[in-house]
């Protein structure tokens, strides 16, 4: 059973490597634009909000965040949705492929 829990362990390590890989594809262009606009000195910060409703501009403020907060927002979303889904995914396919389904 060991053997099993490294070979889940490994699927899950490499869906995960691949989940932050896209998180930080999402973010490239943000750095590409900031290099573009700022200098070095100003900070990569980013102001989320709602404007959808039609709320005032103090109700709609969600948060402040810099790049690497950002970053981790997006990881950890992408993680919760498809992480569970990939490990099974890779799994399955594992065993098919050593017929063992």
């Amino acid at each position: 059973m060991k053997n099993t829990n490294q070979v889940h362990e490994a699927i899950e390590r490499k869906a995960k490597e691949r989940l932050e890989s896209i998180a930080d594809e999402m973010t490239a262009p943000l750095t590409k634009l900031h290099k573009q606009f700022y200098s070095s000195a100003c900070p990569e910060r980013y102001h989320l909000t709602d404007n959808r409703h039609g709320k005032s501009e103090k109700e709609v403020w969600i948060n402040h965040l810099t790049k690497n907060e950002l970053r981790n927002v997006i990881y950890l979303m992408l993680k919760k949705t498809y992480l569970d889904k990939m490990v099974e995914k890779k799994a399955k396919e594992l065993l098919e492929k050593l017929e063992l389904i």
